[in-house]
């Protein structure tokens, strides 16, 4: 074997490469050590990096659920002290109210004293409407998903005391549309034609009358009683209906106020005027102050979406079809087959792609005709058989705003108003644009606008019904209050938990990308000495030469 021959350009080259090796070792470990990051790029630990990528893609994921909850937090936070927190909240402005509400309830006070109780229930009124509007970073909490726009407005609704049984053609049964602005309580009484010009009229003569003009005339008073005049009445303006069907009403002009009467076929009896009480005596309209709730709502709304050419579903009665349960989605319903009482129908939970088939048991002789369908999540109820093929659309409205806060969970931020403070609201997909009174629940808007009208009209007894009323409003707005402080509880706990998830994905990223500073200084100072040690050699090397020797 021939020896190798080392010329000096080997030399050289061998040089260069042991140089640049142990330069590159260094400046790798440079860079680990201004990142402190072990993996810098895909190459230098290809498996490790795809673990890298999948907890960071972890804590992104749990960070965005601790925003969420920090802003659930502002959300729920506002709710709760708005509603039961310190001075100027719900709570403590209907403690207030409540004692005024003592004072006005007994024989101690007179009709001055109440005035003066009624300058502080607007006040407290407007206090509470403002409550209501309660913003959070820009958003109306209490409007359900209609966050852009306050959730109330002042408005002005009608209370209707009348002597007569509540049939389906008394006063008692209609609806009442209020437009205008009062500073006081209007008092409307219906009256004989041909009295109510006179101020104080003579004494009406009682009897079924009919509410539109020509059959029963009205007089009105802005102060409480003390003075009367003549309203104006206007018959025969269509109702105020979606479709323009139904019954014509009456408009009844009372100083800067008009009510609209749904029914103007409607009966009122005529008040004895020379009586001041109004047990027992006749007809009487209150229109005092309220709040019109805007938001939206979380009820279900059924429509009527199709029916077949020719036919009709005119037998179902007034508020039906009804849904019941708990609704997560829209859910088509299709009658397929009607013969015999007993109802075939098929449902769709995907906007009419696919249908599942069912069928209702007929409804048993001597029992209320109400029609059950069961579907996903509850009931579609009807009181007489439908057209064949006729569909209808269970429709749940969705006020709730949720944040998620979890892999599996989420919560509820926002409340919806009118099932805090009530007021009036115009239910959708009920036929009629005039809003009513919101029922079901204590409802503290109407509780409190009586009261302004019993003040104002120096009504004992108005307060004293008062008094439970307000106690009742109290208890509802502490449990709604109760909720919101629930909910807040439920966010401590899950951004705890949430916190310790965190620290133990980010030291599973540590252990992964990291370096370990100790080894690593440990590593560059081996790496210092290997190359000074080669740049040592080389210029040992590369002084070698036969010039020298000569």
């Amino acid at each position: 074997m021939s020896p190798l021959r080392v010329t000096q350009s080997l030399l050289y080259g061998s040089s260069i490469r042991g140089m640049n090796k142990t330069l590159g070792d260094l400046m790798e470990s440079n860079l680990q050590s201004s990142t402190q990051k072990r993996i810098n790029r895909p190459s230098d630990d290809p498996s490790g990096t795809g673990r890298v990528i999948s907890f960071r893609s972890k804590l992104n994921t749990l960070v965005r659920y601790q925003s969420n909850i920090d802003q659930a937090s502002g959300w729920l936070s506002v709710a709760d002290s708005t509603l039961a927190g310190s001075e100027g909240s719900v709570q403590n402005i209907l403690t207030s109210i409540k004692t005024l509400d003592l004072q006005g309830s007994t024989g101690t006070v007179g009709e001055e004293n109440r005035e003066q109780i009624s300058f502080a229930l607007r006040g407290f009124f407007e206090q509470l409407i403002n409550l209501a509007n309660t913003q959070f970073d820009g958003y109306h909490i209490f409007a359900g998903h209609k966050t852009d726009k306050p959730a109330y407005t002042m408005g002005l609704g009608v209370d209707c005391i009348d002597d007569a049984d509540s049939g389906a053609s008394d006063i008692n049964t209609a609806r009442f549309h209020v437009e205008g602005s009062a500073k006081n309580t209007v008092i409307i009484q219906a009256v004989d034609p041909g009295t109510a010009a006179a101020v104080p009229p003579g004494s009406g003569s009682g009897g079924g009358t009919s509410v539109a003009a020509g059959s029963a005339e009205y007089i009105y008073s802005e102060d409480g009683g003390s003075t009367w005049k003549a309203a104006t009445v206007t018959a025969g303006l269509p109702a105020n209906t979606d479709d323009g069907s139904g019954p014509t009403q009456c408009v009844i002009q009372a100083g800067g106020v008009s009510v609209a009467i749904s029914d103007e076929n409607a009966l009122v009896t005529t008040v004895d005027t020379a009586n001041p009480h109004y047990n027992n005596n006749g007809t009487w309209l209150y229109v005092r102050p309220t709040a019109i709730y805007q938001g939206d709502d979380n009820d279900t709304q059924v429509s009527t979406v199709y029916n077949p050419p020719g036919s009709t579903n005119a037998g179902l009665g007034t508020g039906f079809p009804v849904a019941e349960g708990y609704f997560t989605r829209d859910v088509a319903v299709r009658i397929d087959s009607a013969a015999g009482g007993q109802i075939t129908y098929s449902y769709s939970l995907d906007d009419g792609n696919n249908w599942t088939q069912t069928t209702a048991p007929a409804v048993p002789s001597g029992t209320p005709s109400i029609y059950h369908l069961p579907v996903p999540g509850g009931y579609l109820n009807m009181d007489a058989v439908p057209a064949d093929t006729s569909q209808f659309i269970i429709h749940p409205h969705r006020a709730d705003i949720n944040f998620q806060i979890s892999e599996s969970s989420s919560i509820t931020v926002n409340m919806v108003g009118k099932d805090i403070f009530g007021g009036f609201y115009n239910y959708p997909g009920d036929g009629i644009k005039n809003p009513v009174p919101v029922t079901g629940q204590p409802n503290l808007f109407e509780v409190v606008g009586k009261l302004i009208s019993a003040a104002e009209t120096n009504d004992q007894q108005g307060f004293q019904e008062g008094l439970d009323q307000i106690t009742e409003v109290m208890k509802h707005v502490l449990t709604k209050a109760a909720v919101a402080g629930g909910r807040e509880e439920r966010l401590l706990a899950t951004k705890a938990a949430l916190t310790n998830q965190i620290y133990s994905e980010e030291e599973g990223l540590s252990a992964v990308e990291d370096i370990d500073v100790t080894e690593l200084m440990t590593k560059i100072a081996l790496q210092q000495v290997a190359y000074n040690s080669v740049l040592k050699s080389s210029s040992m090397i590369m002084q070698m030469s036969l010039v020298n020797f000569l």
